[in-house]
């Protein structure tokens, strides 16, 4: 079909992504879109943060999100759901959100508190009302396409990162557990550091405070440095470890740095970022010493954990 009309419908269904992945399927090329939506509240600030938003989908765009609220409505009135009891009213956005994920380019979009002329497309039982027009466009990519396109430099960028090593170390010396697992490895905390090393510290073991936030936005670190410190507190032993296994890489230590990777990919429910990476790099290792045995074991155990890693080259970890 050309052209699709979707009327009324989207708040008496169980999910508008759903619905809408259905709809692209018929339409050719437009659709329009009425539906009673719910507006979004002013405060959000600690509702994104809840929301983690750090997809590969947000690295190179905004941090977009939307709102849906769920009520149950039986099917006993005229107009109301045939299926689920439970049905949801969306956001605005979330209209918007699941067109462009369908290779949709919205082209207008107004409410009833913006419009008077809304209720002629739409019939008003008191709700906030949108009405929305989109093309489907080849120049706009699906969602799967859109976000794994940038996939390669994500992997990239994090595998080489160098967060500061003496903020490494000081997680050494303070967790017990670390040394007790990586029992061997040749490091200790630096007797001087400086006062941002000592800061930078103690941000990445309560990412979500607010000194912790202060610190790393006065920070000279990159988006992947600061990632990596923020991130370190979830799985303590495990990105620890990774993150000297890297520094010893960098430094040519192969021996002391297969050692460690060894031991990331043995270790039992091993952070599964860490997991794949390591094994990435124990096959990279394996190339250069020219175990192909060791390689195809590595490369496999990859493919197993992270079937979508982009990086297919081998040859060395510069």
């Amino acid at each position: 079909m050309d052209l699709v009309l979707c009327l009324n419908v989207l708040h008496h269904v169980d999910s508008t992504p759903k619905a809408i992945q259905s709809l692209s399927d018929f339409c050719l090329d437009r659709i329009f879109i009425s539906s009673a939506i719910i507006e979004r509240p002013k405060h959000l600030v600690k509702l994104k943060r809840i929301l983690n938003l750090k997809d590969i989908s947000y690295l190179n765009g905004t941090k977009d999100f939307a709102l849906v609220g769920f009520k149950f409505e039986s099917p006993y009135f005229d107009g109301s759901t045939t299926g689920s009891l439970i049905i949801n009213l969306p956001e605005e956005n979330l209209i918007k959100m699941s067109l462009i994920s369908n290779g949709f380019e919205v082209e207008k979009s107004i409410t009833s508190l913006a419009s008077k002329n809304l209720n002629f497309f739409t019939k008003s039982h008191g709700e906030l009302s949108g009405f929305i027009v989109a093309t489907k466009t080849s120049s706009v990519l699906n969602s799967r396409g859109k976000y794994l396109k940038d996939r390669t430099e994500y992997e990239r960028r994090f595998l080489f990162a160098h967060p500061k090593i003496k903020v490494i170390n000081l997680w050494l010396g303070k967790t017990g557990v670390v040394k007790q697992i990586f029992t061997g490895v040749n490091f200790s905390p630096p007797r001087e550091l400086s006062l941002s090393n000592r800061l930078l510290f103690a941000a990445s073991r309560q990412p979500n405070k607010l000194f912790a936030r202060f610190v790393f936005r006065q920070s000279k670190l990159d988006f992947y440095e600061k990632s990596i410190l923020q991130n370190i507190s979830k799985a303590p032993v495990f990105k620890v470890g990774f993150e000297l296994a890297k520094h010893l890489l960098v430094n040519g230590q192969l021996d002391e740095a297969k050692d460690l990777l060894t031991k990331l990919t043995k270790a039992q429910n091993c952070d599964w970022r860490v997991f794949y990476r390591s094994c990435y790099f124990s096959a990279c290792i394996a190339e250069i010493e020219n175990d192909s045995i060791s390689c195809g074991h590595y490369l496999n155990l990859l493919k197993i954990a992270n079937p979508l890693f982009p990086i297919t080259n081998i040859a060395g970890t510069n």
